[in-house]
C-alpha cells in the first residue's frame, strides 16, 4: 500500500507540475508569497524562477518519493509513543505504521477525485 500511495501521489504531482497550468500556479504562488512579505522580486530572480518551473514536475515527483516515507516514519513514531506510552496501548510499530499508511490512501483518493 505504501508503494502504491507514493507512486500515485508522485505521478499525480509530477504530471500536474509538468503542465503549463501547474507551472503557472507555482509561479503565481511564488509571486504571491513575495508580495505578502513585502519584497520585490528582481527581474533576474523572476527569470530564474520561470526557467525552474519547467523542472517542477520532476522535483515534486522525486521529493514525494523521498520525503513521504520519512514523514510517515516520524508521524508513526509519534503516534506509537502516544498510543502505547500515554494511553497504555499494546500495538506494535508495524501495526501503527500500516494503519497510518492505509489512511493516507483516503487522502490521495480525495485529492485526486474530489477536488
Amino acid at each position: 500500500m505504501a508503494a502504491l500511495v507514493i507512486l500515485v501521489t508522485a505521478a499525480a504531482m509530477g504530471w500536474f507540475f509538468s503542465t503549463e497550468v501547474g507551472q503557472t500556479a507555482w509561479l503565481d504562488q511564488i509571486a504571491e508569497q513575495a508580495r505578502k512579505s513585502g519584497q520585490d522580486m528582481p527581474e533576474a530572480q523572476w527569470a530564474t524562477m520561470q526557467k525552474m518551473a519547467s523542472y517542477m514536475g520532476i522535483i515534486y515527483a522525486v521529493s514525494t518519493i523521498v520525503i513521504a516515507p520519512i514523514m510517515w516514519l516520524i508521524v508513526t513514531g509519534i503516534l506509537f509513543a502516544v498510543f502505547n506510552a500515554a494511553l497504555g496501548g499494546t500495538s506494535t510499530f508495524k501495526q501503527v505504521f500500516a494503519v497510518f499508511v492505509h489512511s493516507t490512501a483516503i487522502s490521495v483518493v480525495q485529492a485526486l477525485f474530489v477536488t
